[in-house]
């Protein structure tokens, strides 16, 4: 404003001199000089006008454009997540090669623990004889080869301690088998005559689910004696479909109560609400995550944060899963990730691909983008 008001004293007097001396300014001594005077007066105007009214307008547009997802219904607070960005951080997104010519075509099961990914893979999905293990910020690449007693290898999970994985049977069942990675000592810890579990690995800590015929059962294994314990029997099906998670010490599983958590160390058991329904809780922070239905347009993502306040990541989410600091999911064949540090969700996928969340764990998350007649190509990217 100051420059605006400049402008018209100068415009002013410039008038006066020229109505009282009846003579064009070009024909003064310092004419030319005014004349530019009056020019640089001008050019700072249209700077403090670009400066402070054109870009702070459209800023305001952009952050109309991205704002922040409405409050859902209940005690949950607004969605933190406002801004979405191009790209998480400045870490370059690396691309994953599987190796068919070394009889790794198919990457199955993945899971990434402790900034390593692991999963099952061979000459196709239903020859999967191998786990390949490869710590992501190194390249450090392990490759094992059980022998198997039944035609498929799925679910393999490891840490420094052990080795686990199904030996599973085409028709299904199978065998769940340990591996003690000090002694190399392979063993069964127990015989299912149906379906294929899911196995959590942490510590010394196994957790699976098991098919018994009449409902589904969610067991705790203590590997370094075997022992077996029984922590839930899910009569419904939508809950026995549910993925549970395990992390220091501590299972996590949807129940018709809502949200459960058992302490493996001191076997006490106590409940999360969640206000409704929850599917495929995970550890996530100092807190937990989970859907509010089977995946799908109409599943929101919610998390409740240690202080007990709840809120909404987003909506219609297929998948999501946690590293640290940040949680990873999927919507619209795009892959997010929300971060606790920033509090904004950032985009990692391509806007133009289409992309499936595979893995989230440690420092990492990894994806797949699926192209039409083409093998699907694995992305990850280093989000801390």
């Amino acid at each position: 404003m100051r420059y605006n008001g400049a402008m018209k004293r100068g415009r002013q007097n410039l008038d006066y001199v020229a109505n009282r001396r009846g003579r064009r300014l070009d024909a003064t001594g310092a004419g030319p000089y005014i004349k530019l005077g009056s020019a640089v007066l001008t050019l700072a105007a249209v700077i403090a006008l670009l400066l402070f009214v054109v870009i702070p307008l459209a800023a305001e547009g952009f952050t109309d454009f991205s704002r922040r997802e409405k409050r859902p219904a209940g005690e949950e607070s607004e969605n933190p997540a406002a801004t979405v960005l191009p790209a998480l951080m400045t870490n370059r997104i690396q691309t994953y090669t599987l190796n068919p010519k070394k009889g790794e075509a198919v990457m199955a099961d993945a899971a990434i623990l402790d900034d390593r990914l692991v999963y099952a893979t061979g000459e196709a999905e239903t020859a999967l004889t191998r786990i390949v293990s490869v710590y992501l910020n190194t390249g450090r690449r392990q490759v094992i080869e059980p022998e198997l007693e039944n035609d498929c290898l799925r679910m393999p999970r490891l840490n420094d301690e052990y080795i686990v994985w199904f030996d599973a049977k085409a028709g299904g069942g199978g065998n769940i088998c340990v591996r003690n990675a000090a002694t190399g000592g392979d063993a069964v810890l127990v015989r299912l005559n149906e379906g294929l579990p899911v196995l959590q690995l942490s510590g010394r800590y196994l957790v699976f689910t098991a098919n018994t015929g009449l409902a589904v059962k969610l067991y705790a294994a203590d590997l370094s004696d075997f022992s077996v314990v029984t922590l839930a029997l899910f009569s419904g099906e939508a809950y026995a479909a549910s993925r549970p998670d395990l992390a220091d010490g501590r299972v996590y599983y949807a129940a018709e109560q809502g949200l459960r958590i058992c302490d493996l160390a001191t076997g006490e058991q106590f409940s999360v609400e969640t206000g409704g329904y929850a599917h495929d809780p995970r550890a996530a922070g100092d807190g937990v995550l989970w859907l509010t239905a089977d995946h799908g347009e109409d599943t929101d993502l919610r998390y409740r944060a240690a202080d007990g306040s709840v809120f909404r990541i987003a909506g219609g989410v297929i998948d999501a899963g946690a590293a640290n600091n940040c949680i990873a999911y999927n919507r619209d064949g795009t892959v997010y990730a929300y971060s606790f540090i920033t509090g904004s969700t950032w985009m990692l996928s391509g806007a133009e691909e289409y992309a499936q969340l595979v893995a989230a764990g440690g420092d990492y998350v990894l994806w797949r983008v699926l192209k039409s007649g083409e093998a699907a190509a694995y992305r990850y990217l280093r989000v801390n």
